[in-house]
């Protein structure tokens, strides 16, 4: 049988009272004088506990919310295989599993990390530099592997079927052709320093010498030479999850 229970003028104070009241499959209906179905749970010092909304919303540890459920503070999930269920049915059960927690980002994940930004504050529980030290986190299922060492080495990241292989910085093999003007001998190629013979009517480099620093094409600024070959950038401190 379906029972329906009517309490007006409801408060905090019900949860005073002495008795119980049971009901069966029933609906409980609380709601002020003005109609309104929502009521709130407030502590002595008048903070919110909980607020059940008109709208089906709840809140808690809060006044008020435009959506369905909102808690102000941490939530525990006991019992072995309970989790979130989403929309499209999957279930999630822990943070660490492929897929879920950190924003979505799996363990052993690589990102930049702008540190030295103005606000930023420390890495959370589950990250680490990309320093080339040992894990030694008793909860990472990484423990006593080295991350990689990305940051002392200034290195960038590449794409590939696997992970972990590093390579040192190279230039792709080509040559510099050099179009010598065929002739009796009256007119020698000029390139700067190097030194050519002539045989058989044809001008050929007898040695090669350094031809000295690029210079400027008058056009496009002066050329920029370093230890290193690379392109724009900007310096970040290379992280990874390890739990």
């Amino acid at each position: 049988m379906f029972k329906k229970y009517l309490l007006t003028g409801l408060t905090a104070g019900i949860l005073g009272l002495s008795s119980l009241v049971y009901a069966s499959e029933s609906t409980i209906m609380l709601e002020d004088s003005t109609g309104n179905s929502s009521f709130t749970i407030i502590d002595s010092n008048g903070e919110h506990i909980a607020r059940f909304s008109g709208d089906g919303n709840v809140i808690i540890g809060g006044a008020d919310s435009s959506d369905r459920l909102e808690i102000k503070g941490n939530v525990k999930i006991l019992g072995a295989g309970n989790g979130v269920t989403f929309p499209d049915g999957t279930t999630q059960t822990t943070a660490s599993s492929a897929g879920g927690g950190f924003g979505m980002v799996p363990i052993g994940s690589v990102i930049a990390w702008h540190k030295n930004l103005n606000g930023v504050p420390t890495l959370p529980e589950g990250w680490v530099e990309c320093n080339g030290q040992v894990i030694s986190d008793p909860e990472s299922p990484l423990i006593n592997n080295k991350t990689p060492d990305l940051n002392n080495t200034g290195r960038f990241l590449r794409g590939s079927s696997n992970s972990g292989t590093m390579q040192e910085d190279a230039f792709q093999g080509h040559r510099h052709w050099i179009d010598p003007e065929h002739g009796t001998g009256q007119n020698m190629p000029s390139a700067e320093g190097g030194s050519w013979s002539l045989a058989n009517g044809t001008w050929y480099p007898a040695n090669w010498t350094d031809t000295g620093e690029p210079k400027t094409d008058t056009i496009n600024g002066t050329p920029r030479t370093a230890t290193e070959t690379r392109p724009v950038n900007m310096t970040v401190v290379w992280i990874m999850r390890v739990k």
